[in-house]
């Protein structure tokens, strides 16, 4: 059993991680570890979870008053469940091996295309109920959110966790109109993703009203890799407050890993 539990805000952990990767994750195969957001988030901001998960930490706290990405995440991560989550095979300390910290080995896969069509969407939210849906102007931004190897030390000491992240992996529709939009059967695609540990990475769907100034985000939907059921679905819509929503995708999703 854990004996111990080490609280780090964001930036002390993140030291860690780029000094001491594997030292970090042999840690957190046997004991507890917790990271919040730093003091200096004054908008109540939230960092990006996927990289503490990653790294094997346990309880990665967040500002729930902000639904931004990284609640959008924490949801995916955790919808469906009782908000524990079992980690993946190679992240839990197994008590019949005696490893040291260089013979880790964490599963992983290559997928040589994930696509994602957006075809249409149906009674989509407005940000008020008083809104005009003649002025809706939605498109959806599609992200695939995964890390570079746990394990592999951050050559730039100096990087953010935003600067250290891969880099590409997201994509937009075109814009449509209204809250029952058809967006055309437009396809996403992200090639020759390595690394790819499917109970750590997400896709993340976002519907954006096209305003003046900085989009805002209307609804969303996220789903951890590992749950993600191919062929055309139906994804039901989440507001921007987190609660359920009558908008739903019409999705199709495809997905070919390399052997």
């Amino acid at each position: 059993m854990p004996n111990h539990i080490f609280s780090l805000s964001e930036n002390a952990a993140f030291a860690i991680q780029r000094r001491m990767p594997k030292a970090l994750f042999s840690h957190n195969r046997q004991f507890l570890m917790r990271t919040y957001p730093h003091g200096m988030r004054f908008d109540s901001s939230n960092y990006d979870p996927v990289i503490f998960w990653r790294a094997g930490v346990q309880v990665v706290a967040l500002n729930w008053q902000s639904w931004d990405l990284g609640m959008v995440l924490n949801e995916g991560m955790f919808m469906g469940s009782d908000g524990y989550v079992l980690k993946p095979k190679g992240y839990r300390h197994d008590p019949s091996q005696q490893h040291g910290i260089e013979e880790f080995h964490i599963p992983s896969k290559t997928l040589e295309r994930l696509a994602i069509t957006i075809i249409a969407a149906q009674n989509l939210p407005l940000l008020d109920r008083h809104d005009d849906p003649a002025k809706f102007i939605p498109y959806v931004k599609i992200g695939l959110h995964t890390e570079p190897d746990a394990l592999s030390a951050i050559v730039d000491e100096n990087a953010t966790p935003e600067e250290v992240k891969q880099i590409g992996y997201s994509g937009e529709t075109g814009k449509s109109k209204g809250t029952s939009p058809d967006f055309g059967g437009e396809t996403i695609e992200f090639l020759n993703v390595d690394g790819v540990v499917p109970e750590l990475a997400f896709l993340s769907f976002r519907v954006m009203n096209d305003v003046p100034g900085p989009d805002v985000m209307t609804a969303w939907a996220c789903v951890r890799l590992d749950r993600l059921r191919l062929g055309y679905r139906f994804l039901r819509l989440l507001d921007k407050e987190g609660m359920p929503s009558k908008g739903i995708l019409l999705t199709k999703s495809e997905i070919r890993e390399a052997l």
